[in-house]
């Protein structure tokens, strides 16, 4: 009976080292993959979400023309560009990662030297319509447009010298394949320039709030969520605060022209309308709705 014993405390303490021993190979395994360069990932990168201007044109709208957003990631990406396109002598291969109808596409080119008899242009944008206009818009600063089918598959190896993506971030299922794409199309020595929202941003809290008295989860990335996966790969990157502001008069329709853009991809789910109007009561002043927009600029160097 005392050989039974001693027998089963020995297979349970024989069972207890298995598990722990097994536990701590599980435990190096998951900081082993933690530490594999984000290259070895397979990139599936789902841009469904960004389909939604589709619906949302006329509130875009809306919101590039009352705010100064666009203008400042303007002046701060032509700052951060310039001196790379006189390095190249002013020929390169250039990228617009959801390029939309290509108005701020058009902007950036025409402040920069460029040669375009040599240079090409790449835009990637869901949207039919919007990549049809962007085309027209930019096809003077190129020697060909090239205009993939929605994403970055239709691109070859180490082609892109500088690429922008400008607040179409936000949309992609996955950062870290997005990642992957990048460092496969960008060349050695190219720069990546990205905009998104940060927690600073009181559009930011506003989008919370708009889903949290609907109960939804908030669905997009912002620029934490891309820093975060940014550090965790071999990418160097800098980074800068973008500041700016949202200013128009005051209406119910304003309002609601503001929802329906911030929560174009939920928008139909969210039928708390009263709760969500009452939220820009706090950024009201005199009979404007002002709202400070606080953005971060990536630079990645690959």
């Amino acid at each position: 009976m005392r050989l039974l014993a001693n027998s089963l405390e020995s297979e349970e303490r024989l069972s207890k080292e298995t598990i722990d021993s097994f536990s701590a190979a599980v435990s190096d395994i998951e900081l082993f993959v933690q530490s594999i360069d984000i290259k070895s990932t397979v990139p599936s990168i789902d841009l469904s979400g960004s389909h939604v201007f589709d619906t949302i044109k006329e509130e875009y709208e809306f919101f590039l023309g009352h705010s100064t957003e666009s203008k400042v990631a303007l002046d701060n990406m032509i700052a951060s560009i310039t001196p790379h396109i006189h390095y190249n002598q002013g020929e390169f291969d250039f990228l617009d990662f959801g390029c939309g109808d290509g108005k701020f596409t058009q902007e950036l080119l025409s402040a920069l030297p460029i040669r375009s008899a040599k240079n090409h242009n790449y835009l990637v944008e869901p949207n039919t319509e919007y990549l049809s206009e962007a085309g027209n818009r930019v096809a003077c600063f190129s020697k060909s447009q090239i205009i993939p089918s929605g994403d970055l598959n239709d691109i070859q190896d180490s082609t892109i010298d500088i690429g922008i993506a400008n607040h179409s971030v936000y949309y992609l299922s996955d950062l870290r394949a997005f990642l992957v794409e990048l460092q496969r199309v960008m060349k050695p020595g190219s720069l990546f320039l990205v905009t998104l929202a940060n927690r600073e941003n009181e559009i930011t809290h506003i989008n919370h709030d708009l889903y949290a008295i609907n109960r939804v989860v908030f669905p997009k990335f912002i620029a934490e969520d891309f820093a975060h996966v940014l550090e965790s790969s071999s990418i160097y990157f800098r980074s800068k605060k973008l500041e700016s502001e949202l200013c128009f008069v005051d209406s119910t329709e304003n309002r609601l022209k503001t929802i329906k853009f911030l929560t174009a991809i939920n928008h139909g789910k969210l039928t708390n309308i009263s709760g969500m109007l009452r939220i820009f009561d706090s950024y009201k002043y005199s009979s404007k709705i002002r709202i400070q927009l606080n953005d971060t600029l990536f630079v990645l160097r690959f």
